[in-house]
């Protein structure tokens, strides 16, 4: 999962779906 957020919401923070 992001550790920003909601994986979906967040995926750009890290570059993945997770």
């Amino acid at each position: 999962p992001c550790p920003c957020g909601s994986g979906k919401k967040y995926n750009k923070c890290h570059g993945s779906e997770d």
